[in-house]
Order: structure tokens, then C-alpha cells, then sequence
């Protein structure tokens, strides 16, 4: 029950994160950083570190330690288009999470093979806060531009938030970090 618990957190804060864009520099600040966005992206990297603390029989409070990285990602695509400005993602990412319980002395490698990763929805840049914004089912993301050239976007999305996972309230702290190519 609790790997379930930690891989939905995880998968949350993939889900909710692979939608943000990045910026380098001062390019993100200049007018053609919009065109910059747009096209066809392959996921090349994804990393993430974070927690997830939640209540275990009611009272005793319960800390994982999570983190891990994507692979077979050349099976996920990203497409940015403006005019509508959306977002649409395509195909699958397995995961290797590494999970630590130090409450319960427990250390747990979970592998999620074929994660299908199919959304779209509404995006927007703002430049003067070096930002990205994506909207999906409901949900608003906002990740910092940690890089955006030409052929390259690397992002950083935080996730903070109370989630129901496996009848358990959970609180997440994960941050993740998404690298972007053309």
C-alpha cells in the first residue's frame, strides 16, 4: 500500500510538471522568446526529488523520500502551438523511483514501466517572471525556465499540494526537473 501511495505521488508531480517550460537567460525576456516555444519536443531528461508526509492509522505521521528519473522517453512527445496557445502531449515514460520510509526502516526501488502521458490543454509564457503556465483537467502548473534556446527547454515545476492518494490524505513537496529537445 504505501509504494502505491508514493508511486501516485510521484506519477502526480510528473503529470502535473511536464507541461512547464524554461529559460537561460535574458532570452526569455525578449519578445521572440514565444516563437522560441513553439514546435515539436522530445522529453530527454526528467528528474525529480521530493516527500510525501500523510497520516498512518490517524496518528502516527508517516515521511517517504522519493526520487528517480524517467526512461524510455523517447516514446513522449510535446507539441506547443499558439494561436491557440495549447499544449498537447503524446505517448508514455517509464519511472525509476527510489523511496526511503525512515519511520518504518524501509527502502523500496518501484519501476513503472509504459506511464501513458496523453493531454491537452491551455499554456501561457510570462517573460518578466521567467515562467511558464499550463492548465490540464483543472489543474494550473506553474514551472521556472531554467533554459529555452532554439532547440532546447529545460524547466523547473514545483508541486506542492494535499492529494487523495489510496484513501490517504497526502502532502507533496516535489520538485522536478524536465529537459525539453527539438
Amino acid at each position: 500500500m504505501i509504494k502505491k501511495i508514493i508511486t501516485l505521488f510521484v506519477l502526480s508531480a510528473f503529470v502535473l510538471s511536464c507541461d512547464s517550460d524554461d529559460n537561460d537567460s535574458g532570452d526569455a525576456n525578449d519578445s521572440g522568446t514565444e516563437s522560441l516555444l513553439v514546435g515539436e519536443w522530445d522529453v530527454t531528461s526528467f528528474t525529480f526529488t521530493g516527500t510525501g508526509k500523510w497520516k498512518e492509522g490517524g496518528i502516527l505521521p508517516i515521511t517517504a523520500d522519493a526520487e528517480g528519473f524517467g526512461y524510455d522517453m523517447d516514446k513522449i512527445s510535446f507539441k506547443i502551438t499558439e494561436d491557440p496557445d495549447i499544449i498537447a502531449s503524446e505517448g508514455t515514460i517509464s519511472l525509476d523511483i527510489d523511496i526511503e520510509i525512515k519511520a518504518l526502516g524501509q527502502n523500496l526501488n518501484e519501476k513503472v514501466e509504459d506511464f501513458e502521458l496523453n493531454f491537452l490543454g491551455p499554456w501561457s509564457h510570462q517573460p518578466e517572471a521567467n515562467t511558464f503556465t499550463l492548465t490540464i483537467e483543472g489543474e494550473t502548473v506553474v514551472a521556472d525556465i531554467i533554459e529555452l534556446t532554439e532547440t532546447k527547454f529545460k524547466l523547473m515545476a514545483p508541486l506542492k499540494q494535499t492529494r487523495e492518494i489510496s484513501g490517504r490524505s497526502v502532502d507533496l513537496d516535489i520538485e522536478a526537473i524536465i529537459t525539453l529537445e527539438k
